[in-house]
């Protein structure tokens, strides 16, 4: 009965002593890291001094046979001259019959014959007393001469062996030695994490009212300027103008500003465009979203290295009405709104010129080099027409094209509709260069779709589309008949086709002969010209000054200083960005909502623990980052509301440039991760 009281008791208070200290496994874990790193270190420093001792050795014994390598001839002449006076120095009697003076002739022998001396065999042979002083002598000889040339070099060979085994010792031992610097730098690392915490813990449970969620709850939002009953900070966010990125994908720098909003207490506030532009800096800027999609934490540890542009050297973000004075706009005032309209028409015309460098290298590099040529051009001769009038017009558009092949092939023929486009595309490549000379030639609508039909015979008869010809040739009809009305249309499309003749230095190749080979081939090349053209006339329409397109050589400037120029052209210059002088813990817990989701614990009690992350970084000025559906938005306050009796979450929304306090248990049901941040 006693013992099992006493079980009881001891059940009781280990329960007891897990909750009041909650990261009892995380102390005693880093306790026996600790240890085990010093352990490890202390038989890593005695290996290394072993190693050390054992390369001083090797190096004395590698100089000595280096020594004897390089004196052999030498020594073999001192040691055997000096056998000859030891011999001479012997009274007449014994130096003709005594076993000393054998012993000296089987010296002198071995020398002459073979260039070595092994003093134990000659005494072997040769019995007789020697004095401590000849004994002294026999070692000195034995040091200089008793191993042959070959040996000498081959031990020469086997010393050097150690030698390097040593060395190689001592660098395993210098690295794991580093290994346990590290190591010990992340043990530092993982201490703070611990300690930090500690102290959260602390302010978890200083904040229970937050984390309760009740009656009793007062709102703490860090966009007032007291952000709760009691808060020794003013909130960062105040007179932080909410971002409206407008359709861009550009929620993670955003949210990113917003986190650096944060930790400086609202003194670093960036332009968040910018950020994604310096996020995607490293990466693919080759695709028709240049500055969509990325990772808040990618943004700050960029920042980190680069520094930041404020968000006053960027004047789309800081208004509704902004007036440039700086890059391509001048005065001209405009809104967010332009900005996006703006940077998607940067992106197309920035996206066509990677892909035309890519896909012909050559034309490309032609094309590249006349920037400036090319810009005036389409500015001021409106007798170039990108695309080439009529022909841009597609027999039919694609979308009906595909309505076609749904309705009329897809179940009748059992065609793919890969196929399908594949033998549109073969055969319209073939019709291409005559709809181009019929509009040269001044053949009317009729006429062409005409052509179109003669030409596309294989294609229409082998998917029976006959019966399409009338409703193609109305929607045909009435696509061209803007470019049909223009009175100089052939002169159009002549001086049009001569332009792109002159660009790709083929200006002497008959229009015959350049239509057949170029045109139809040179898809990259009129793509990224129609997407100038429209870059051009928009910037035209904005009294832009389009000379920013071009370097001082005549090139189209690198896509990062368009981009720049676009966004925030006085961040071209590095003194303008602002360096932090802070290092930035980014992504603590992002793995917390999985795990937490996982857990198998109450839906309660998980909400709980979600508001506990909340509420130990909002109590510190920090916001947090609501990732969910490829999207992130940041959290910066959390009330209870009374009317719907239910927690609520404020969220700053940059897809639409609000502030809403919204459901926690719906931001819980949805979201993926939840990004913090700390200053380390």
């Amino acid at each position: 009965m006693k013992l099992s009281i006493l079980l009881s008791l001891l059940f009781s208070f280990s329960i007891f002593a897990q909750e009041t200290d909650p990261l009892k496994a995380e102390r005693e874990e880093l306790a026996q890291q600790k240890k085990d790193n010093e352990t490890w270190e202390k038989e890593q420093l005695k290996f290394k001094s072993s190693a050390e001792q054992d390369l001083k050795q090797h190096q004395l014994e590698l100089d000595h046979i280096q020594d004897l390598v390089i004196n052999n001839s030498k020594n073999v002449s001192v040691v055997a001259t000096e056998v000859k006076q030891a011999l001479a120095n012997l009274p007449a009697l014994k130096r003709i019959g005594s076993r000393k003076a054998a012993f000296y002739r089987c010296l002198g022998q071995d020398l002459e014959s073979k260039g070595f001396i092994v003093i134990s065999t000659c005494k072997d042979l040769h019995h007789a007393n020697f004095s401590e002083e000849e004994e002294e002598q026999f070692k000195n000889w034995s040091l200089l001469v008793s191993s042959s040339e070959s040996d000498l070099r081959f031990g020469l060979e086997r010393v050097k062996r150690k030698l390097e085994n040593s060395q190689k010792q001592i660098e395993t031992a210098n690295k794991q030695l580093s290994s346990v610097d590290y190591m010990k730098i992340k043990l530092k690392e993982k201490e703070d994490k611990l300690q930090e915490k500690v102290l959260e813990l602390e302010l978890i449970k200083k904040y229970s009212n937050f984390v309760d969620c009740n009656d009793s709850t007062p709102a703490v939002s860090l966009e007032e300027m007291v952000p709760f009953p009691g808060a020794k900070f003013k909130g960062p966010f105040v007179g932080v103008p909410r971002d409206n990125q407008d359709g861009l994908g550009t929620c993670y720098a955003n949210t990113a500003k917003n986190l650096l909003v944060g930790l400086s207490k609202g003194e670093d506030i960036a332009s968040f465009l910018d950020l994604a532009l310096i996020y995607k800096e490293t990466g693919p800027m080759t695709d028709a979203e240049i500055l969509d999609g990325g990772s808040s934490c990618g943004v700050l540890n960029r920042i980190s290295q680069r520094g930041y542009c404020p968000q006053s050297f960027a004047p789309f973000e800081t208004g509704e009405k902004n007036i440039y004075n700086q890059g391509f706009f001048g005065k001209e005032s405009g809104t967010i709104y332009d900005q996006a309209r703006l940077l998607r028409t940067f992106e197309k015309f920035l996206s066509s010129k990677e892909k035309f460098m890519k896909s012909d290298k050559s034309l490309s590099s032609k094309v590249l080099s006349q920037a400036s040529f090319i810009i005036e051009s389409i500015k001021s001769r409106s007798d170039i027409v990108l695309p080439l009038p009529v022909v841009r017009v597609e027999i039919p558009n694609e979308w009906k094209l595909k309505e076609a092949f749904v309705w009329q092939v897809k179940n009748k023929m059992g065609t793919s509709e890969e196929k399908f486009m594949e033998d549109y595309h073969h055969e319209y490549k073939k019709f291409y260069p005559s709809y181009v000379k019929a509009v040269m030639e001044g053949k009317d609508g009729n006429q062409i779709f005409d052509l179109f039909k003669d030409k596309m015979k294989v294609f229409l008869e082998k998917y029976k589309l006959d019966d399409q010809m009338p409703f193609w040739k109305t929607l045909y009809m009435k696509d061209v008949a803007s470019d049909f009305s223009n009175p100089n249309l052939k002169k159009t499309v002549q001086e049009s086709l001569r332009f792109l003749k002159y660009l790709s230095g083929k200006e002497n190749e008959n229009d015959d002969t350049f239509i057949e080979s170029c045109v139809p081939e040179g898809e990259g090349f009129l793509d990224f010209l129609v997407n100038l053209d429209d870059l051009i006339k928009v910037l035209k329409n904005k009294n832009a000054n389009t000379d920013l397109l071009v370097d001082k050589n005549g090139f189209f400037r690198p896509t990062t200083e368009l981009m720049q120029l676009l966004i925030a052209p006085s961040c071209l210059s590095s003194e303008k960005r602002k360096k932090i002088d802070y290092q930035i813990d980014c992504g603590q817990s992002y793995g917390f909502i999985n795990l937490l989701k996982n857990s198998g614990k109450p839906i309660e009690e998980q909400r709980k623990k979600f508001r506990e992350r909340i509420v130990a970084s909002l109590v510190q000025g920090f916001p947090l980052g609501n990732s969910f559906n490829h999207h992130i938005n940041t959290i910066v306050g959390l009330r209870f509301n009374k009317e719907t009796r239910s927690c609520e979450l404020l969220i700053r929304e940059s897809q639409t440039g609000l502030s809403t306090w919204q459901n926690e248990s719906t931001i819980f049901d949805q979201i993926g991760g939840l990004t913090e941040v700390r200053r380390k």
